[in-house]
């Protein structure tokens, strides 16, 4: 992890590891693709940022739920990341296709909240990505289960929990990491 002094994002994937040759769905299979390319962008824009993928796969813990899992070496650097007071956290997962989160039509990537606070973030975040016509909806979480979230929250820092659908195109996740960057840069400049 690299240490900076500016302001920075903090780029979450914790479902990012997926061993070789495993057959079953271990992991979030387009959230390390999609969190490596919004580290991309963000550093193009010229925007400090500390990425932290999975150590460990979901079956075994998910390190995004408190109390799942004796603390491991994620969640300390998640810990220690978020005591150096980031201006702004992105949250990475990603969901197969057959998942519909209860929308009228599939769309490309679903923002998730826990509280009125982080729903204004997701839905900025979906204007955003509307904007660019990319389809996005904000979903509501469940209250207080995303560690990462409820983290983020105590600490007042602004987050958002983004999943990609892992059916686009790697282009299009592409597409979306560069448009949550240009929004994440832009809401910045209003944080500090």
């Amino acid at each position: 992890m690299a240490t900076t002094t500016k302001p920075f994002v903090l780029i979450t994937a914790p479902h990012a590891l997926q061993p070789r040759g495993r057959r079953e769905r271990a992991s979030d299979l387009s959230a390390r693709e999609t969190a490596r390319e919004l580290n991309r962008a963000l550093h193009e824009a010229s925007v400090p940022t500390v990425k932290l993928e999975g150590d460990v796969i979901r079956d075994r813990c998910d390190l995004n739920r408190a109390g799942t899992c004796p603390l491991g070496e994620f969640q300390q650097a998640f810990d220690m990341a978020l005591a150096r007071r980031p201006a702004y956290l992105v949250d990475v997962h990603s969901y197969p296709a057959v998942v519909r989160w209860r929308l009228p039509t599939r769309v490309s990537a679903v923002v998730l909240y826990n509280d009125a606070e982080q729903r204004a973030e997701a839905d900025a975040l979906v204007a955003a990505l509307a904007d660019a016509n990319v389809l996005a909806a904000t979903v509501a979480g469940e209250p207080d289960v995303n560690y990462l979230l409820v983290r983020a929250r105590a600490k007042r820092v602004p987050a958002v929990l983004l999943e990609v659908n892992e059916s686009r195109s790697s282009e299009e996740h592409t597409r979306i990491a560069r448009i949550v960057a240009q929004h994440v840069k832009r809401r910045l400049s209003t944080l500090l």
